[in-house]
């Protein structure tokens, strides 16, 4: 994992291996930003034209690299573009979403890979700067550091390994409050990396038994309550949905339960939110068989149940003073004499009756499951998330 730092020292006092700043397009080329006010005094205030010289336009995401040949204690510096000057008389003023942010930070730190220390002031860039501004720019620059190289071999030793640590450079103003800030940011990008790497791993890898033990195994470290319904369970209590599209495989389905209270929470009432994850760990469509080409990525069938998995455990750590509860219905969707087929009927949880007509519609079975048993909870707010069909 990326390591965060917070500082409000000079750029010139920090012990790093490169620098991050942020520029603008301007009418008359890039327009360096907030935070490089140093950098410009110790190149003599050629900043500009050094920026120019390389070719860089200040464009969103458009990003170039030198090196300071001793002349700062930075061997190198990245300049990325954050989009147009919107204020000729006052340079520091462009209008920057946090989408752009993240992206231009992400950019950056990818650019960075193999460098062990990398600082920003991207947090600075923007006028005047602040919690949310500093929040994206950690959350890009940690999600640009994402590597899945787990089943990589030969290979592997050819990459270049992400950064090692980045500091974030922001104002004494801000820096009380930015610690918990880049904290909370943090989180958040490690909830994003643990259902990437999810939704990367191979389906032989993660077959639903083995996706609920990751669930229950995060859970606990968190103080997650996890529940794990096998087939057995789940034919006692009435899930047709779940088991009907999990017939088919030699790995049965599985029902996760998460719910996350806060101290103090009422243990017997309702949960504030409740969300619930498609966790299709493989759609080979099943007797409705897809298209070779269209089962490459069917491995990422279980996407919504890793956002889900994820989200519940960012909900723990940040220590959200709601309750929060999670289903995810887990099934592997093979073809087999065992499958349902075209014309079956299932009874889902709750005693709907469904007539399948075709196999590869699957997420809506473990879903009407799944959603059925949520909403017999009676949550304030309950939503799903899942992959869509290509119809």
């Amino acid at each position: 994992m990326t390591a965060t730092v917070v500082t409000t020292s000079s750029i010139l006092d920090l012990d790093t291996d490169a620098l991050v700043i942020g520029i603008a397009a301007g009418k008359n080329g890039p327009v360096p930003l907030g935070g490089t006010q140093t950098l410009d005094v110790a190149l003599g205030g050629r900043l500009a034209q050094v920026l120019a010289d390389l070719g860089a336009t200040g464009k969103a995401g458009d990003l170039v690299r030198f090196a300071t040949l001793g002349m700062l204690p930075v061997p190198i510096v990245v300049a990325v573009g954050l989009g147009p000057v919107t204020s000729q008389a006052d340079v520091d003023q462009v209008d920057v979403d946090h989408e752009t942010l993240r992206r231009a930070s992400g950019a950056a730190v990818r650019a960075l890979a193999g460098t062990a220390r990398v600082a920003t002031t991207l947090a600075l860039a923007v006028s005047p700067p602040g919690p949310d501004q500093l929040r994206a720019v950690v959350e890009g620059s940690l999600l640009g550091a994402y590597a899945f190289d787990t089943f990589r071999t030969r290979s592997r030793s050819d990459r270049r390994p992400p950064v090692g640590e980045i500091t974030f450079v922001v104002d004494d103003a801000a820096e009380p409050a930015a610690t918990d800030t880049v904290r909370r940011a943090a989180i958040a990008a490690d909830a994003v990396a643990l259902a990437r790497d999810l939704v990367n791993t191979p389906p032989g890898h993660l077959p639903p038994a083995v996706f609920a033990e990751i669930a229950a195994r995060h859970g606990a470290e968190v103080g997650v309550d996890v529940a794990v319904l096998d087939e057995k369970a789940l034919a006692d209590e009435g899930f047709g949905g779940i088991l009907g599209v999990g017939q088919g495989s030699v790995n049965p389905p599985r029902l996760v339960h998460l719910s996350w209270r806060p101290a103090g929470a009422d243990p017997t009432g309702p949960p504030a939110l409740t969300l619930v994850g498609k966790g299709i760990t493989f759609d080979s469509g099943g007797l409705s068989l897809k298209p070779a080409g269209a089962m490459e990525w069917m491995k990422t069938d279980m996407a919504g149940a890793a956002g889900v998995l994820a989200a519940v455990i960012a909900a723990a750590r940040l220590n959200v003073p709601v309750t929060v509860n999670a289903w995810i219905p887990l099934a592997e969707n093979m073809p087999s004499g065992d499958a349902i087929r075209p014309g079956d009927v299932l009874t889902l949880r709750g005693g709907t009756l469904v007539e399948v007509l075709n196999t590869d519609a699957e997420g809506r079975l473990v879903l009407g499951d799944a959603i059925a048993r949520a909403a017999a909870d009676s949550p304030g707010l309950l939503v799903d998330v899942a992959t869509l069909t290509g119809a």
